[in-house]
């Protein structure tokens, strides 16, 4: 009679299931708000010609960006910035250039009206190769010791030059840490 697991068998599922989820190493969990241009627990804000969702992770911030108006909208990716909670200025990598040692290769992308882009805030000095082909993205706050309630308020503001038609407009938006909880959870993955 053949047994119904292996060693083997059983080592590869443990793994599988492992590599799915498991404790994270954040011991608590942060949650922000919009706080310029305006007061925004959502974190989004538009104008007449664009309008910005963003969603703060530990470690990046993920912005969508929608053409809200009549033409075509440009996002200066090279001259983005974030500006941290001590006021130093960060340059930034996005989804094209973010685990690559090419910073320079960060293009403009154009938005076509009515259209949209998921994109990627990162500071540039938060990425880190490991060895090849592995890359480390520091969180933007601590949250794996008892000094991340000491995030609670700080403040962080993100730099999005932004052209339409001939207006070129430097959207600035600042984001605040409102809660610090602790966590005991599972990590996605």
């Amino acid at each position: 009679m053949r047994p119904l697991f292996r060693p083997a068998t059983a080592l590869a599922l443990a793994a599988a299931l492992a590599g799915c989820s498991g404790t994270t190493a954040y011991r608590y969990k942060q949650y922000y708000a919009m706080i310029q241009p305006i007061v925004s627990y959502d974190k989004s804000y538009e104008d007449t010609r664009v309008a910005f969702q963003f969603e703060i992770t530990e470690k990046k911030i993920f912005v969508d960006i929608a053409n809200i108006g009549g033409e075509p909208v440009t996002v200066d990716w090279p001259n983005v910035y974030l500006v941290d909670a001590e006021g130093i200025s960060r340059h930034i990598v996005n989804d094209q250039v973010i685990f690559s040692k090419e910073v320079s290769r960060m293009k403009p992308t154009t938005i076509a009206p009515g259209a949209a882009e998921r994109n990627l805030i990162v500071p540039v000095d938060s990425v880190e190769e490991l060895e090849q082909w592995t890359w480390y993205v520091k969180p933007l706050y601590t949250q794996t010791d008892d000094s991340a309630p000491l995030n609670l308020k700080k403040v962080f503001r993100v730099v999005i030059p932004v052209q339409a038609g001939s207006e070129r407009r430097r959207y600035s938006f600042q984001f605040m840490v409102t809660d610090v909880i602790p966590y005991r959870g599972l990590s996605l993955g």
